[in-house]
C-alpha cells in the first residue's frame, strides 16, 4: 500500500502522461497485479465513464481492494483473484489499456515476452500496454547502498535480474525493445524521480517501505552466503539510523 500510494503521487496520478480527452472513448481498463486496488481506484475515481478491473493471485488484496471500492462507493471499479502469470481469463481484444506496475518482482525475466503477448491479446487495436518499472535508488547513506547492491547481487545470482554484472535490475532498457519485438507501435517512454529525501512529502512512506523491504529480504543475502546474519542485522540497522539522519538524501 505504502509502495502504491507512493508511486501514484510520485508520477502525478494513475495517468499523468494523458490528457483527459483521451479518455473520452476509452470504456475497459486492466490493472494486473493490482495490490490492494490504489491504482485502480484512482483511475475509477477520475474516469467514472470507464470499467476499471484489477487482478492479483492474492485472495486478501482483492478482497480488501472490494472493499475499497465499496466505502468509496466506486461502481465502476471491479476486481478479480486470477493468477497474472497465467493466460489471463479475458476474451481477446477486451481493454483499451492494460497496465502493469512492479511486475519484475514476480516474472522471471524469460517469462516477459510470453506475458507481454498475453497482454498484447487482450488489448484492443489501437490501445496501450502501459507498464512501470523500477531500478535500484541512489542514496548518500553508505549502509543503504551497500544493502542494495547485496540485493541486486543476490537476484543476479538468482536469474531474477536483466543485469549483466549484477550492479542493477536491469528491466527497464528492456521494455521497449520488448514490446516493439511483439509489432508495437509508437512506443514510449517516460522518467520518474522519487526524492525521498528526509523532510519531503515521501519520506515518511519510503522509510516504512525500506524498513520493511529489506528485512523480508534478508533471507536472499543471508541463505545465499553473500553475508553473515549477524553482519546483516548490524547493517540492516544502521541503513536505519542514517536514513533517519536529517541530512538523508535518497
Amino acid at each position: 500500500m505504502l509502495q502504491d500510494r507512493q508511486m501514484t503521487r510520485g508520477m502525478g496520478g494513475p495517468f499523468s502522461e494523458r490528457d483527459r480527452a483521451e479518455f473520452d472513448h476509452m470504456h475497459d481498463i486492466l490493472d494486473v497485479g493490482c495490490g490492494p486496488g490504489g491504482w485502480v481506484l484512482d483511475a475509477a475515481y477520475e474516469h467514472p465513464h470507464i470499467q476499471v478491473e484489477g487482478i492479483d493471485t492474492s485472495r486478501v488484496l482483492i478482497e480488501y481492494a472490494r472493499a475499497s471500492a465499496r466505502s468509496q462507493k466506486l461502481s465502476n471499479a471491479h476486481f478479480t483473484i486470477m493468477n497474472v502469470l497465467q493466460p489471463l481469463e479475458f476474451p481477446d481484444n477486451a481493454f483499451d489499456v492494460v497496465n502493469a506496475r512492479m511486475l519484475s518482482a514476480v516474472v522471471l525475466p524469460d517469462r516477459w515476452p510470453l506475458l507481454l503477448q498475453e497482454y498484447l491479446r487482450i488489448t484492443r487495436p489501437g490501445g496501450t500496454i502501459r507498464l512501470t518499472e523500477w531500478e535500484i535508488p541512489i542514496t548518500n547513506s553508505a549502509a543503504y547502498e551497500q544493502i542494495s547492491r547485496l540485493f541486486v547481487t543476490a537476484l543476479y545470482r538468482m536469474g531474477r535480474s536483466f543485469s549483466p554484472d549484477g550492479y542493477h535490475i536491469g528491466i527497464i532498457p528492456m521494455l521497449g525493445p520488448f514490446l516493439r519485438t511483439l509489432g508495437c507501435e509508437d512506443v514510449r517512454s517516460k522518467a520518474h524521480v522519487f526524492d525521498f529525501s528526509f523532510g519531503t512529502d515521501n519520506y515518511a512512506d519510503a522509510y516504512q517501505n525500506v524498513k520493511t523491504a529489506y528485512m523480508q529480504a534478508k533471507p536472499l543475502m543471508t541463505k545465499g552466503g553473500l553475508i553473515s546474519e549477524e553482519d546483516y542485522d548490524m547493517l540492516y540497522n544502521r541503513m536505519l539510523a542514517e536514513t533517519s539522519h536529517p541530512d538523508f538524501s535518497g
